[in-house]
């Protein structure tokens, strides 16, 4: 969502100490700071992306949960009715030919 990689490390030890470390070791001694979520996420979808990538499995949702979340039903409702439209057509050709 960023653009850039996740830990940027000069060596194998400090990326090491990145990983395992708090977000406030992670930046602590450089001028780099985070650099902020992409425009045109929403913040929705910002907010699941952070609860998939926490370091503790009990907060992050299972696929299941992602998919019942109002913003993802809405696409997946979308893409049934344009699935559904496709094998109509897909079964019309299929029919005349």
């Amino acid at each position: 969502m960023t653009l850039r990689l996740p830990f940027d490390a000069p060596n194998i030890v400090a990326l090491f100490k990145l990983i395992i470390g708090t977000q406030q070791d992670i930046w602590e001694g450089t001028k780099e700071k985070p650099s902020p979520t992409m425009i045109g996420y929403s913040s929705s979808m910002v907010d699941v992306c952070k609860r998939l990538l926490s370091r503790d499995a009990s907060n992050r949702p299972s696929a299941a949960e992602v998919l019942k979340l109002p913003s993802f039903e809405m696409h997946i409702k979308q893409w049934e009715s344009v699935y559904q439209k496709t094998q109509w057509y897909v079964q019309e050709f299929c029919r005349v030919w």
